[in-house]
């Protein structure tokens, strides 16, 4: 969605640039790699090298939550000689470590060799989980196959051990232990159920990205899994695998033609169940409202969604006290992105005393200018937007930053047109036209421009 990955990547990049001098520095010093590596050596210390990108959103992520975490601090100061390194201004040491993604985390023992990589984003207690044993010369890797060698049937152990073949490259190997897990896992622990559908799922489609034989296993796969679909004689975990396999390539056409075979039997049963909750993104993008609300009890769902996002405001304030507002913006954010949607939804079915109840939830929740942005864009989205979306848009515009403005200009003017003030609408966007610099405002607002005489054009 348009909105949640715009205020995602607003919520990261304010919660760096408001970061103090003394709290950006962190655990990291300013040494080249050379002096690094014999500071090390010199305190017994391991090397820590996190290669980033300026314009990286997981990396900003990482500086704004896992490299505040208490545990993660102490380490990377006690244990290692920590190094921040943007891998377009230093490209030579980049591609000493084959770099090609971001983030991508070293860790190297005082003579320089690597003991331990990670690809992206990893959380505070994934980094606690790849690091702990690491000064002692000790990996994950090798603590998951001292275990595996007592317990060779455990799916978990192997799913541990293909994440860290992937980390080591060994993308055979890894696919190997992946697709053991999707085969035999809960046939073996019939709790790997859930990680089979979600972490299970994750690695193996984004090892597909990386190694071209994982992507074709999983096509075969998928051809093989949508028929059994079709033919009403699932196995356990196919209508996850299947779902997930068409959003990984993008393919909800696909997706939506299997759900409505299979809803077509029984929208209600456990198999079409599984299926709308994937295929719910492409369903709203195509706007087949009677469809969502005939697959889920939108009351429920909306007790579901606030009941989540105050669980994870209550739980973040007991485990981390203190957590900086960037973490708990985040939360309220993927909250209100969420109920969002369903103000959509509920004004497209023309429930608008229920939408109207919507919006004032949502900003009792969190009345913040993204909030109301957030309800002012699906509210657009809907085809039938009410006057209030053009007051929270209008409200949004007055407090946004400047890097932030063309977006929510962009915003305020589709609503305008929507509900009748074509002039105004693009006379907005070409007053602000002529004031943006970058090439991006500029972009965002003649498109909006274009979009909008054509569409007058083509009403005339």
């Amino acid at each position: 969605m348009r909105y949640m990955n715009y205020i995602l990547t607003t919520l990261i990049a304010a919660a760096a640039l408001s970061a103090s001098p003394a709290q950006a520095e962190g655990p990291f010093r300013k040494l080249g790699f050379d002096a690094a590596l014999k500071e090390a050596e010199k305190d017994g210390k391991l090397l820590f090298i996190d290669f980033y990108t300026t314009w990286c959103g997981p990396c900003k992520m990482m500086e704004a939550t896992t490299f505040k975490d208490a545990w993660v601090v102490k380490w990377l100061t006690e244990k290692a000689v920590s190094l921040e390194v943007d891998a377009e201004k230093d490209e030579k040491l980049a591609d000493k470590f084959e770099v090609e993604f971001y983030p991508t985390l070293v860790f190297l023992n005082s003579k320089g060799e690597v003991l331990e990589r990670i690809n992206g984003y990893v959380t505070a207690d994934e980094f606690r989980e790849a690091a702990k044993d690491l000064h002692m010369g000790v990996t994950a890797m090798d603590r998951t196959k001292q275990e595996l060698e007592k317990n060779p049937d455990n799916p978990k152990l192997r799913l541990d051990l293909a994440s860290g073949l992937v980390r080591k490259n060994d993308f055979g190997g890894a696919l190997r232990e992946l697709l053991w897990c999707l085969d035999h896992g809960t046939e073996k622990d019939p709790s790997f159920a859930e990680l089979r559908d979600t972490r299970l799922l994750d690695e193996l489609f984004t090892l597909a990205t990386m190694y071209e034989p994982a992507g074709e296993e999983l096509m075969r796969r998928r051809d093989v899994v949508e028929r059994r679909l079709l033919d009403n004689k699932p196995n356990p975990g196919d209508p996850a695998f299947y779902a997930g396999f068409c959003m990984v390539t993008m393919d909800s056409d696909r997706l939506l033609a299997t759900y409505d075979a299979v809803a077509s039997r029984g929208a209600q049963s456990p198999t079409a169940q599984t299926l709308f909750t994937y295929a719910f993104p492409a369903l709203l993008e195509a706007h087949r409202y009677k469809d969502i609300a005939g697959g889920v009890d939108i009351n429920a769902r909306l007790e579901e969604i606030f009941s989540d996002g105050s669980k994870a405001l209550a739980d973040l304030a007991k485990e981390n006290p203190n957590a900086g507002d960037e973490q708990r913006d985040m939360i309220k954010a993927q909250t209100v992105a969420r109920a969002a949607e369903f103000f959509q939804i509920l004004l497209a079915l023309d429930r608008t005393d229920d939408a109207r109840k919507l919006a004032k939830r949502v900003l009792a929740f969190d009345d913040s200018p993204d909030s109301q942005h957030a309800l002012a864009w699906e509210g657009y989205l809907s085809q039938k937007p009410i006057p209030e979306c053009l007051d929270y848009a209008k409200f949004a515009l007055s407090h946004a930053a400047e890097e932030e403005k063309a977006n929510v200009t962009d915003t305020v003017a589709r609503l305008m047109f929507a509900l009748g003030k074509t002039d105004e609408a693009i006379s907005l966007c070409e007053d602000n036209l002529n004031k943006v610099e970058s090439d991006r405002d500029k972009w965002i607002l003649t498109n909006c421009v274009d979009d909008l005489r054509g569409k007058t054009a083509h009403s005339g």
